[in-house]
């Protein structure tokens, strides 16, 4: 089985058997829906069942004494402090992670087995168990930079902790900082800013930033192919996103390969896309196959524009659903300015030196009253607007990260797991 199935399968069985995983299920949903626009509980309910899911926890942790813990009540202290990163206080995270870890070992040695090494908690957990640790431990603290809990034995820890964002370019900060996008795939584009052509190790080093962003692989990275904090479509909403990011680096790559010397030797991990004719061929067909309108009207939306205009500025080609979703992003920023459009650029990486006239046509295309059909405008499927974003935590309308602040004021950080049992 992959992905959601598991959860109805797996999960669902243990949340209706385990009063401690139901409490934390609920305390997961009813954020969710409550933050995502939909009829949920207040701030005040919020609060409530967080205290219901830590009472829950605390005391069968109490009542384990001497014994083994329920793998459901492991389940439950993952989710638990899942939720503490992504919509409390990040401080509570590492105190329940600190002690699940400390449960999970001792759980392990009571089966009369050494210190577990990594990923032998299969012998004691069921998989969707050990799933929640991977997806709690491993894949959402990866978004924050913050220190890996558990991972796969069989796929040892991809997500490392990134260096500081500060020296990024202002638009990479805000949106590691809002803690919606992996910061690792940000970084290696972000190196791009430091490009020059006259470096005697310049195309080396292109070559070098270009493999990375080539070699990135989003799924690969991840413990588990989905999110027990995020819906299916937030799940590929958050895919769509690292694709475009992945495809415009790859894209500012073959635009600054341009100012390296003629004898300069061929960079293939740039030229994958070239076809013999230098024309951006394969580029072409993967920006193609992008779904851009999927996170139009999300928090997205500022990289999705940066994304899109490097992607048409280097090829020269625009599909049907490229130019309506840049009609809409231009409409929603209030660009109507060619300077305003400059200033959205610089704050994250563009050679304005190479493409100026393109981003020029661009800027004229997306202000035109209507949609233009140019010798340059490649027909695709119509554009999937996304109607769905305005029921999802990804609406623009959601702030990120989105902290509960009036709960932290009534005592949420102070809480905590007990794991001395």
């Amino acid at each position: 089985m992959h992905g959601r199935e598991v959860i109805r399968l797996q999960l669902w069985p243990l949340v209706m058997s385990n009063p401690q995983l139901f409490e934390t299920v609920l305390l997961v949903a009813g954020t969710h829906l409550s933050l995502a626009g939909g009829d949920g509980p207040s701030q005040a309910g919020i609060l409530n069942l967080r205290h219901n899911a830590l009472q829950s926890i605390n005391q069968a942790i109490s009542s384990a004494q001497g014994g083994l813990l329920d793998p459901a009540v492991i389940g439950a202290i993952a989710l638990l402090a899942g939720w503490e990163l992504e919509f409390g206080a990040s401080q509570a995270y590492d105190t329940h992670m600190a002690a699940l870890k400390a449960i999970v070992t001792r759980q392990y040695n009571r089966t009369g087995r050494d210190n577990p090494p990594l990923g032998t908690r299969q012998a004691i957990l069921p998989p969707i168990i050990d799933d929640l640790l991977v997806s709690m431990g491993h894949d959402l603290p990866a978004f924050s930079s913050k220190q890996i809990y558990f991972s796969r034995a069989e796929k040892p820890a991809m997500l490392q902790v990134c260096p500081d964002a500060a020296g990024l370019p202002p638009g990479f900060r805000t949106v590691i900082d809002q803690r919606i996008f992996i910061p690792d795939l940000l970084h290696r584009v972000a190196q791009l800013q430091y490009f020059d052509p006259t470096a005697p190790e310049a195309a080396s080093n292109l070559r070098a930033v270009a493999r990375s962003i080539k070699q990135y692989d989003h799924y690969a990275g991840f413990g588990i192919s989905y999110s027990f904090l995020q819906t299916q479509q937030e799940d590929e909403m958050n895919a769509q996103a690292v694709f475009h990011v992945r495809l415009a680096g790859l894209a500012l790559c073959g635009a600054l390969r341009q100012k390296l010397p003629a004898a300069t030797s061929p960079l293939h991990e740039i030229d994958f896309y070239m076809d013999s004719r230098g024309g951006p061929s394969v580029l072409s067909r993967q920006a193609a196959a992008l779904v851009p309108g999927r996170i139009q009207g999300t928090v997205y939306d500022e990289i999705l524009l940066w994304a899109t205009v490097v992607i048409i500025a280097v090829t020269g080609i625009r599909t049907s659903q490229q130019t309506r979703v840049l009609n809409r992003l231009f409409a929603s920023f209030q660009i109507r300015e060619l300077v305003q459009l400059e200033q959205r650029l610089e704050d994250h990486i563009f050679p304005f030196d190479m493409l100026k006239w393109q981003v020029l046509e661009i800027f004229r295309v997306a202000t035109a009253p209507s949609e233009e059909s140019s010798p340059g405008s490649q027909e695709s499927s119509p554009i999937e607007f996304n109607p769905a974003a305005a029921v999802t935590r990804y609406n623009r309308s959601v702030s990120h990260p989105t902290v509960i602040a009036d709960l932290l004021e009534s005592g949420v950080g102070e809480a905590k797991v007990c794991d001395d049992f």
